[in-house]
């Protein structure tokens, strides 16, 4: 469930939510989840995705945000109902850690997530502008849409401004 304080919106596994300044868009909890995380430059539009699974296959109940594809069709659609418009559009990535030992054998779930995210940014013409993915620790982000920065706090490291 998504909850709003303030000028804080926290967004959940599964869950994306569109804002526009002054607001702050946190997800915390990113382990090979990935967070989307898309910025009209012009007029301060944003939108976050807690991504939970790389493609949507037909068959379950999660959310639209839970799924990669999904989610960028879903947040470009509430971004541009408020205004937004997508030559200006900018994105970030998030997360995509490889979290347990049978991601052993070929391209993690993060890997996998992370991929399907840059797919079809790519297929929308949307230029990634900040990464911050891979590893094998768990992060948490807050995205400003007053500027566009996203800050990622990753345990036993710096933070890091993307």
């Amino acid at each position: 469930m998504t909850k709003k304080s303030k000028n804080i919106i926290e967004v959940s596994m599964g869950e994306g939510e569109v804002a526009l300044h002054p607001y702050i868009l946190t997800s915390a909890g990113l382990g090979s989840c990935v967070v989307a995380a898309l910025y009209d430059t012009r007029r301060r539009i944003g939108g976050m995705a807690h991504i939970m699974i790389p493609k949507y296959s037909g068959s379950s109940n999660n959310g639209r945000y839970a799924y990669a594809d999904m989610a960028i069709k879903k947040l470009l659609r509430e971004m541009q109902c408020k205004g937004a418009k997508l030559p200006d559009i900018v994105a970030k990535v998030a997360g995509g850690a490889k979290m347990f030992s049978y991601d052993d054998g070929g391209e993690s779930i993060g890997e996998q997530i992370v991929a399907g995210v840059r797919t079809h940014l790519r297929k929308k013409g949307i230029q990634v502008t900040g990464v911050d993915t891979g590893g094998s620790r768990g992060r948490s982000v807050k995205f400003y849409l007053d500027t566009g920065r996203m800050v990622v706090k990753t345990l036993g490291r710096e933070d890091k401004v993307i």
